[in-house]
């Protein structure tokens, strides 16, 4: 499977091509049930989904990737995913839940020793930004406090619950 050669071709600016490919591994990741691989697949494509304005979907490929992530016991992986479901909350009016998770993945990261690399801070300070265009300063120190506070399995509960309600499954 070629998840990095797709991450090389995007950072070259080829996302049809980047996208092509993480569908191949994803479909191929399916078939050879390399649950890792298409948790990894499903993040990449609902970033693609998030940025074409398909949240719902975004949403969707997120909690399924989470979903395996948090069964593989895969903890870096879970962080990376509750900082892209706060990224794919966030236009969602979901302010208090994605800050929670947005602290809870940052503190995590920080305990787990994990390095943010720039794309990833880049997207959690746009994320920080829209809460911050929601909430007030009060309500964004007390959902942040929350979220802090959180174990890695709460997170996962809430941001799989926040995916169900938005796709009116809960």
């Amino acid at each position: 499977m070629t998840v990095n050669l797709a991450e090389v071709v995007a950072l070259q600016g080829d996302l049809a091509r980047a996208r092509t490919l993480h569908e191949q591994n994803l479909a191929d990741a399916r078939l050879l049930s390399d649950q890792r691989v298409v948790a990894l697949s499903l993040l990449h494509l609902a970033s693609y989904s998030r940025t074409e304005g398909r949240t719902e979907n975004a949403i969707s490929m997120l909690a399924e990737a989470l979903r395996i992530f948090h069964s593989l016991g895969l903890r870096t992986e879970i962080v990376d995913a509750l900082s892209r479901f706060a990224s794919a909350l966030a236009p969602k009016g979901s302010a208090k839940t994605t800050a929670k998770l947005l602290a809870c993945s940052e503190t995590l990261r920080d305990q787990i020793g994990s390095t943010s690399l720039p794309l990833v801070a880049n997207r959690n300070l746009e994320t920080l930004t829209a809460i911050r265009r929601q909430l007030d300063k009060a309500a964004l120190a007390d959902a942040w406090d929350q979220g802090q506070a959180l174990t890695i399995d709460q997170a996962v509960a809430i941001a799989l619950e926040s995916s169900d309600e938005i796709q009116g499954l809960a």
